[in-house]
């Protein structure tokens, strides 16, 4: 009874919650990035003079421009019609996908995967959705969920709801309904995503594969795309100097690790790691990394958000 209550127990209280979407820093209000060229949100041309934009240039008059955006005295120059036209400010939905599969429900030390990723995307998303961005998100799980955008701190906090749901282990009959391939994946997410967007995957990307480079390609060249790899710190390095001891309800047992299965396995990992990072910066992803150790999130953070 007590091991069923603590399994389906959400990830986070309430008061963490709270502390995470304010912790970080507001971001500028219509804040822009620039993103890689023909992708660029904040500066889509427009013959409209409002508040907040920019002069872009004049150019000549095209059916459906409307007479008060006329340029008379470079009209009177040229004897031509022109408008005046200007850069004007929008910001898209930023999209947070929180992996929430097998894989994730893993830690050896501190707090689950799962955990983590979410604590990141609430950091993020508190952040933007406080300088009025929209936010939506992919929980990836069985069945996987689209959370379209939501406005303001009171729409942030439904989406937190969700996204707090109990990741109770997956029994093992149940594995591959839980692990879909990457190539199905951002497949999904390029046609729920707006091209030019920003999108920010929260995963340990298990199982992403050197076949996966084209879909990778492809979503970087769709969007701006970046990747927080959030790692156990038994993923990234073998220090095993006992026995380890292996338990799930009743059952255990031992794996012994001599020198050199360690250092090869120390091996596999490190070249694991370097696999991603290369299959992500040859499409265009920038790159980062998060243990589930780190309690400070601001350094990451900032790093992604810039």
């Amino acid at each position: 009874m007590f091991a069923n209550k603590i399994l389906n127990r959400e990830l986070l209280s309430d008061s963490a919650i709270n502390q995470l979407i304010y912790a970080a820093p507001a971001a500028a209000q219509n804040n822009t990035r620039q993103l890689a060229q023909g992708t660029r949100i904040g500066e889509q041309i427009t013959s409209v003079n409002g508040s907040g934009s920019d002069f872009s240039e004049v150019r000549a008059y095209h059916s459906g421009d409307e007479l008060r955006h006329i340029d008379w005295r470079a009209t009177a120059r040229s004897r031509v019609p022109l408008v005046r036209t200007y850069h004007s400010e929008f910001s898209q939905p930023i999209c947070l996908l929180i992996d929430r599969r097998a894989s994730m429900r893993f830690a050896t030390r501190v707090r689950l995967k799962v955990t983590q990723a979410l604590r990141m995307a609430l950091w993020i998303a508190g952040r933007e959705a406080r300088s009025g961005r929209e936010i939506s998100a992919v929980l990836l799980d069985n069945p996987c969920h689209w959370l379209p955008p939501v406005h303001g701190m009171s729409g942030l906090k439904l989406l937190a709801k969700r996204a707090n749901a109990p990741c109770p282990p997956i029994d093992a009959d149940d594995l591959d309904a839980y692990t879909p391939e990457w190539s199905k994946i951002l497949s999904g997410l390029r046609q729920r995503i707006p091209e030019g967007s920003e999108l920010i995957l929260l995963t340990d990307l298990f199982a992403l594969k050197d076949s996966d480079s084209k879909i990778l390609r492809i979503m970087g060249q769709h969007c701006t795309t970046r990747a927080i790899h959030i790692f156990d710190p038994s993923e990234v390095s073998s220090t095993f100097s006992a026995p380890l001891q292996l338990q799930w309800g009743s059952r255990r047992q031992y794996v012994s690790l001599n020198n050199s299965a360690s250092a090869q396995l120390k091996r596999d990992l490190q070249a694991r790691t370097s696999t991603i990072s290369q299959l992500l910066r040859q499409a265009n992803i920038s790159y980062y990394q998060l243990s589930v150790e780190q309690d400070e999130l601001a350094t990451i953070g900032m790093k992604v958000l810039l």
